[in-house]
């Protein structure tokens, strides 16, 4: 069995507890058995008992049923079910999860990302690959190998994995299945503000999972793109050179060199500790609102910085190269609106030194 449900040997049956079914999605059992050769023709493997209990007018009934299995056997293998195979890859895909995890958690690395790419060898030649999910799965294996192999495994990629793991082998809801935005970085990408005859793509968020899609005109804006997890970040823009449909035509695959592409007067926030200025001026301190400020068209040898939401609270983020883009800033609460972008004379560390102060004159930018 390959999902992760409670089994009990009853008079020498397997008996397996499936749990509560929803009407929001299948509850799938996923066998793999083997069976002895046998001559052409129709080949009884077993039966499944099945009950369950339902409320039916108010009341509690019971049901149950049968369900032979069998199998027809011929002088040639039968056609795969590309649906069944690929529920068996995606269950096996998530216990070698918790494998690597287990391997991981004893600091053994490399053995838990050797785990990791025998799947994704043993997965290159099979029809399946060829589907968006599996390219998924496939590239988000990648990913956690490099992780593992670059020994930089930590809590939330395992928080994520084990997440992973368990919805894989329990649930069948394509919105549970492959959740988690963990260690992307689009960093060390090339860098380009001229777009040209490239594609742009966007990466963005959506319900837990991070995908790419397509800006330029000439593309089905609403399909997603097959694109390495490892460079993915949730709101940053890209540059390929072409996309190229899947040979279903229900996605696209990037190809080509992929830089990062930045827009005018965007600034890349760097997530390395950097150099970070220090100095001793004073707070900024503003009268009125944003709209009362004074305008600038650049930034200049100012130090960028932009208002965002989180939560009910509106945060001023250093968003300047050499700043950790984390970090809280003291920052006039008068002139905060969300998605404004300012530029600051001057940002110091806090005495904590795990924040920034905003000081000097701060201006807003127009772009």
């Amino acid at each position: 069995m390959l999902n992760r449900y409670p089994t009990n040997v009853v008079r020498g049956a397997t008996e397996v507890t499936l749990g509560d079914v929803y009407g929001v999605e299948d509850k799938q059992l996923v066998l793999s058995l083997n069976v002895p050769a046998s001559k052409a023709g129709t080949f009884a493997i077993g039966t499944i008992t099945y009950s369950y209990q339902t409320v039916v007018d108010d009341e509690v009934k019971d049901f149950s049923g049968e369900l032979p299995l069998t199998v027809e056997i011929g002088a040639e293998e039968g056609a795969l079910n590309p649906a069944v195979v690929t529920r068996a890859n995606q269950l096996r895909i998530a216990q070698v999860k918790e494998e690597a995890i287990e391997l991981a958690d004893k600091s053994e690395y490399a053995a838990a990302a050797a785990k990791l790419r025998a799947v994704i060898a043993s997965l290159a030649s099979d029809p399946t690959a060829n589907s968006f999910e599996m390219a998924e799965e496939i590239d988000q294996l990648d990913h956690y190998a490099q992780r593992l192999e670059s020994k930089s495994f930590d809590g939330e990629l395992r928080k994520e994995m084990r997440d992973q793991s368990y919805q894989g082998r329990t649930r069948s809801r394509g919105d549970l299945a492959l959740r988690g935005i963990a260690g992307g970085s689009s960093e060390n990408l090339p860098r380009e503000s001229d777009a040209g005859t490239s594609v742009i793509l966007r990466c963005v968020r959506e319900g837990g999972k991070l995908h790419v899609y397509p800006e330029s005109d000439k593309y089905n804006k609403t399909m997603r793109v097959q694109f390495p997890r490892a460079i993915r970040e949730e709101g940053v823009a890209y540059l390929v050179d072409e996309l190229l449909p899947s040979a279903d035509g229900s996605f696209y695959r990037a190809h080509g060199v992929i830089r990062r592409f930045v827009r005018p007067v965007e600034v890349i926030a760097s997530r390395s500790s950097g150099t970070r200025r220090s100095g001793t001026g004073k707070a900024s301190t503003v009268k009125g609102t944003a709209a009362d400020l004074p305008t600038v068209t650049g930034v200049g040898a100012g130090i960028l910085v932009q208002c965002v939401k989180e939560g009910s609270k509106l945060r001023a983020r250093v968003v300047s190269d050499g700043y950790d883009p984390n970090y809280n800033m003291r920052f006039p609460r008068s002139i905060r609106e969300e998605n404004t972008l300012y530029v600051v004379d001057e940002v110091i560390l806090g005495p904590d030194g795990g924040s920034y102060i905003a000081c000097g004159k701060i201006h807003r930018l127009v772009q």
